[in-house]
């Protein structure tokens, strides 16, 4: 799963959540709470992409991510690590 794929996830629970974010244009380099979300939308909106994506992380991993793409890539790398030790079984 490629890291746009993600972020197109991440777009999706932000308007479940916020319908009103469906209106907004949305970049990798948005942060959630410049968008407007506060902290328990932020946890929400992450713990259920890590959900569709498949993969858990703790949330200290996301100390460094600055915005959405940094978000993206910590969840993509988690699942191509996922993979790598799934194929080596």
């Amino acid at each position: 799963m490629e890291k746009e794929e993600i972020i197109s996830i991440m777009e999706g629970f932000m308007v479940q959540l916020v319908p009103s974010m469906e209106s907004v244009v949305i970049t990798p380099n948005h942060s959630l709470k410049e968008l407007g979300l506060d902290s328990i939308e932020r946890m929400e909106i992450i713990n259920s992409t890590m959900e569709e994506v498949g993969v858990e992380i703790v949330p200290k991993e996301f100390i460094n991510a600055k915005n959405i793409g940094d978000i993206a890539e910590i969840m993509r790398n988690k699942l191509e690590n996922k993979k790598q030790l799934e194929d080596k079984r």
